[in-house]
């Protein structure tokens, strides 16, 4: 079953982000540049700021900060809420009794994968059962969308058609792997003869949509066998 904590967590995130921005947003239209906002003693700092100009910042414009900023403080403590709930399921060891918390802690037993990425693909993914990796890769919303008419044969990227947050995880944790498993040379040049890209263009390789989508596609297929093990 999916877990509602992945939902309020992303909305919480999204509020946190909305936060901050507004605070950088109102700042910088007096020519302050606002770093460290989420430290605790950055409201004392606030006092000691100026304007581009030099003026101290305006009372009233200083009272909205100070409320955008407390409000950043309770979002913020119930994301660390949130992620504390989140590491003490995945990596307790005591019998959870819950076959998604064994899944996730299959997962994180993967290298490369921790308590986040565990968490949404459990969550998100594996808590269905899937026959073969073309239904893992439909679901996430990673299979081709392939453009065929007359003459014309190519291929315009993925249909991005599945779980748009599955699909974000599944291509963070190929970027992730690509930066730092390059000495991984048999899967990679793989991906770019799949992709058509010449081995000369390596460096190229982290910038290129193409490989980090093929990749993704690749490692969803070892994360589903993990996480179907001993289920």
């Amino acid at each position: 079953m999916r877990g509602g904590c992945i939902a309020s967590g992303k909305r919480l995130v999204r509020e946190r982000t909305g936060h901050l921005n507004r605070i950088k947003a109102l700042l910088i239209t007096h020519g302050i540049r606002a770093l460290r906002i989420t430290d605790a003693k950055w409201c004392e700092r606030l006092d000691k700021m100026q304007t581009g100009d030099g003026r101290p910042i305006p009372a009233r414009l200083k009272i909205e900060i100070e409320r955008e900023w407390k409000r950043l403080n309770v979002v913020a403590e119930q994301v660390r809420e949130i992620e504390a709930e989140r590491d003490r399921l995945v990596k307790g060891s005591e019998p959870s009794g819950d076959a998604c918390t064994e899944k996730m802690r299959r997962l994180v037993k993967l290298h490369g994968i921790g308590a986040e990425f565990a968490t949404v693909l459990t969550r998100e993914v594996f808590y269905r059962p899937f026959q073969n990796r073309r239904q893992v890769a439909s679901y996430v919303g990673l299979t081709p969308a392939p453009y065929d008419s007359g003459d014309t044969k190519r291929d315009q990227a993925i249909n991005k058609a599945g779980n748009t947050w599955a699909r974000v995880i599944a291509v963070q944790m190929a970027w992730l792997w690509l930066r730092i498993e390059e000495r991984s040379v048999a899967l990679v040049l793989q991906l770019l003869s799949l992709c058509a890209i010449r081995p000369s263009c390596q460096p190229d390789l982290l910038r290129r949509r193409k490989v980090r989508f093929a990749a993704a596609h690749q490692l969803m297929r070892p994360s589903s066998a993990h996480a179907r093990a001993h289920s």
